[in-house]
């Protein structure tokens, strides 16, 4: 609210050092659809019930984002075309493809809340305070990692965070409070890790 577009996005972009070239790529495929595709199917092997969960999170987290995206804000220009004319005094990760549009909202924030809200949820009850505030700063340095490598603005991550966060939370209660879903013996299925 109290900063012009781009302000944020140049001051993180500046702070730029090899440690956090490194950390903030690897962070950012954290938010990506192929490996929380990887984790639910690695999931299925653990805990049934919670990897179909996981899946219905991460599939309506992403669904708001993506109408969002192709019809409301289509085309909203990113921040390599957005600072087009210092472009040359930023700081751009080797290796990495930097899109160019469709900026709003970010779908890599949407899915790191949901997916990091799912997992905090449904940590064991002795896990459940310093867990989720691990969760939490996970899916923060996820957000984070899309300004820093300049595929977002503040305010793409920050929805974007707000719509993973409401779609989990909306999707979990729902499946949470039907019994008839969780009641399926084949859903019930889990491999208790001790």
């Amino acid at each position: 609210m109290f900063t012009q577009k781009g302000e944020i996005e140049i001051w993180l972009n500046q702070r730029h050092t090899p440690f956090l070239d490194i950390a903030f790529s690897i962070l950012t495929f954290m938010g990506d659809g192929f490996f929380v595709l990887l984790v639910c199917i690695l999931y299925l092997f653990i805990r049934f019930y919670e990897a179909l969960v996981l899946l219905l999170v991460y599939i309506f987290s992403g669904i708001p984002v993506q109408i969002l995206k192709n019809t409301l804000f289509l085309g909203e220009p990113r921040p390599k075309v957005f600072f087009e004319n210092i472009a040359q005094k930023l700081h751009f990760v080797k290796g990495l493809e930097i899109h160019s549009y469709n900026s709003f909202p970010s779908g890599h924030s949407a899915t790191a809340f949901a997916i990091m809200l799912f997992f905090a949820m449904f940590l064991p009850e002795k896990h459940r305070n310093w867990g989720g505030v691990c969760c939490f700063l996970i899916a923060f340095l996820i957000a984070t990692s899309r300004i820093y490598l300049l595929q977002h603005f503040f305010i793409d991550t920050f929805v974007g965070a707000l719509i993973g966060t409401v779609t989990a939370f909306l999707v979990i209660g729902f499946i949470e409070n039907r019994t008839e879903l969780k009641d399926k013996i084949f859903w019930q299925k889990r491999i208790k890790l001790t």
